[in-house]
């Protein structure tokens, strides 16, 4: 029996696939999520039999972001300053785990990718997309700041700019791959024998050799200050939840759920 629930872990031949497992909720991620999420990062990184990680989203979508019931959001508005920081740079840690994971993490993007959804890939070493699967930030803004820096090395400052602030408007697979986000785009119904077939290629390096590389790539990265701005990123996101544009936004999404709270954004402007 599995000791996983909201994410499945499979091994064979060289190739991982964890694949996020709560489709009924869009593979949103809740704090049971991260927890299974960071205990099958450790087994991956300790298992030399393994050389190159798929991650992907059970279901009609990647991954919806954060979790956003009311109960979720109840508990994180209920948080101190000290508190909140502490679980922006828990989940940091988690997502951190994939750039420091000692060999490849391809993803597998379909269906929505959005908010926190869009920091993890970020961090991956290679994204394939489908053509027609939907990038975002959630419309209804709760918080700001800590996007930003995992697009600015992608796409750019404008591009980054542009997705920050036209917040809601989705960036298909295909621009996501013209702007830099994204290796590759397929249709959805190739999505996952292409990226099966570039798994097993990826595969056939040594292990030892695909981690130097890794490391060596992800080290000159971080010398132009990456993973600092990553913790810059969340402290500002931190800073503004005590603002009361947040505290109102967070509890507009309490009181009406988050389509709703999303629609009157939208409507006010």
């Amino acid at each position: 029996m599995s000791k996983y629930s909201t994410i499945i872990l499979e091994k064979d031949n060289k190739i991982a696939r964890l694949i996020l497992n709560r489709p009924e909720k869009l593979n949103a991620l809740s704090m049971q999520t991260f927890g299974e999420f960071k205990d099958a990062l450790e087994d991956l990184a300790a298992d030399d039999s393994i050389s190159v990680v798929i991650l992907k989203g059970a279901g009609r979508a990647f991954c919806a972001g954060l979790e956003l019931s009311p109960e979720a959001r109840i508990e994180h508005q209920n948080l101190s300053y000290v508190q909140d920081r502490l679980r922006l740079q828990h989940n940091l840690a988690r997502f951190l785990q994939i750039w420091d994971l000692p060999k490849p993490v391809i993803a597998q993007v379909h269906g929505y990718c959005i908010g926190a959804a869009v920091e993890m890939v970020s961090l991956t070493d290679i994204t394939i997309v489908s053509e027609d699967c939907q990038i975002s930030w959630p419309r209804m803004l709760l918080a700001a700041g800590a996007e930003g820096p995992f697009w600015l090395p992608l796409v750019g400052i404008k591009k980054t700019k542009e997705y920050s602030f036209l917040r809601g408007i989705p960036v298909l697979g295909t621009e996501a791959v013209r702007v830099g986000w994204a290796n590759r785009a397929y249709p959805l119904d190739q999505l996952e024998k292409e990226v099966e077939a570039i798994a097993k290629e990826v595969a056939k390096i040594p292990l030892e050799m695909l981690s130097t590389e890794k490391a060596a790539i992800n080290r000159a990265q971080e010398l132009t200050g990456f993973r600092q701005s990553l913790a810059i990123g969340m402290e500002y996101d931190n800073m503004v939840r005590l603002t009361p544009a947040s505290r109102n936004a967070i509890q507009r999404v309490i009181d009406e759920g988050h389509k709703e709270a999303a629609k009157w954004r939208k409507e006010r402007a």
